[in-house]
């Protein structure tokens, strides 16, 4: 079966929604799919067309970038060339041209919605923009047979899926499940990287810096624990320099001054190194706090590697503890639960600490690729019965 998938940003870029994909292409590579990806060339040293893993990826150009967005002149007509050769177009929401594409291949369309969009910056340009995409993915939902999201949990509390909430099936992220036994690096790699002592206290976060995030939040809970612990640490890993819609890494290096021996900002790392970091910390922390933030990936593999997770009660992001009992849920933009919250997490053990097997059976991770393919057969049973009546 061919399938075909189309989303702005794919790897090497990293997002929540460029590794969804990749896992997603990758694992549906492994069953015998053949997969193509269609995507933006957002960086020019990228090629523009390779196959990585198994996984076919053509870039087309980028005209023009539109906040956090790219205008691609020749991206629909790309997905209609090779969509008709596809048995399933597999779009990536939020995505502007989700209703063209629809109406081109109203049989052939899945959707999978990410999340929710919020563009930078202020103004009816901004607010245009936004009304027309959301019309886009609107129409898509509506036309399609099927919409996947992460969690129902997020699907109804969302400005799109909300209202079309009988299309919705919920599907868990393609989180991948190794041997976690296994440690590629040593246990002293990020010790020895951070300067931290030993056996201080770390707290983690791990995502891209952006104002979603909440990182700030978290540097402002981090002051509240150091009044009452010495030896404890801040570690926020993620890029800053290659991030569509831009960082906010220059406005927290305000936060930094004289903390600069606490907190450590390390960039992007690599799966090896995100592996060690997971080890690493104490725990995990998701302060996000804005709709963006769909399910948050790396709390679960957070807890997949013994790791307790601190997560903002948002819809999607507070699914993961909630069901595990691996950790807390605090208000969201509240510095003084978030660092109550961490403290009760470090130091008082108030958590269930479950095993790699028991995450995978309560959040359901190895259902993902098996759902798809459920999906794919009945649009294509589906399908094929209509050309049979209309024969």
């Amino acid at each position: 079966m061919r399938i075909v998938m189309g989303l702005y940003y794919y790897f090497p870029y990293v997002s929540g929604l460029s590794v969804y994909t990749k896992h997603l292409a990758e694992a549906l590579v492994e069953n015998g799919y053949e997969v193509t990806v269609i995507t933006s060339c957002y960086d020019r040293s990228l090629d523009k067309e390779q196959t990585m893993n198994g996984v076919r990826v053509i870039r087309v150009p980028v005209l023009l970038r539109l906040n956090k967005g790219v205008l691609m002149p020749t991206f629909v007509p790309m997905l209609y060339q090779h969509g008709k050769k596809a048995d399933i177009l597999l779009l990536h929401l939020p995505l502007a041209e989700a209703s063209v594409i629809t109406r081109l291949f109203p049989r052939k369309v899945l959707i999978n919605y990410i999340c929710d969009i919020r563009l930078n910056g202020r103004g009816i340009g901004k607010t245009l923009l936004e009304y027309l995409a959301y019309q886009s993915m609107k129409y898509a939902i509506k036309t399609s047979a099927y919409t996947v999201a992460m969690s129902f949990d997020y699907a109804a509390n969302s400005k799109v899926l909300a209202y079309y909430l009988e299309k919705v099936v919920p599907v868990p992220p393609p989180i991948k499940i190794t041997n976690f036994s296994q440690k590629p690096m040593s246990d002293e790699y990020f010790s020895q990287r951070t300067n931290i002592p030993k056996h201080a206290k770390v707290i983690g976060f791990l995502g891209r810096i952006v104002y979603e995030k909440g990182i700030d939040f978290l540097i402002h809970a981090f002051d509240d624990l150091r009044k009452k612990h010495d030896n404890i640490y801040l570690v926020i890993a993620g890029d800053y320099t290659n991030v569509m819609g831009g960082s906010i890494k220059y406005v927290l290096n305000h936060f930094l001054e004289g903390r600069e021996e606490q907190i450590c900002f390390t960039g992007r790392l690599t799966d090896d190194e995100v592996d060690a970091f997971y080890r690493f910390i104490d725990v995990l922390v998701l302060p996000s706090i804005d709709p963006l933030e769909a399910y948050g990936m790396v709390q679960v593999e957070a807890m997949l590697r013994g790791t307790p997770v601190v997560a903002s009660d948002m819809p999607g992001v507070r699914m993961a503890v909630q069901v595990t009992k691996m950790g807390k849920i605090v208000p969201r933009k509240d510095p003084h639960a978030l660092a109550s919250a961490i403290e009760q997490v470090i130091y008082n053990k108030e958590y269930t600490l479950q095993s790699p097997e028991e995450i995978v059976r309560l959040l359901e991770l190895g259902t993902t690729v098996e759902k798809y393919e459920c999906l794919f057969r009945k649009m294509r049973q589906s399908r094929n019965r209509e050309e049979r009546e209309s024969a």
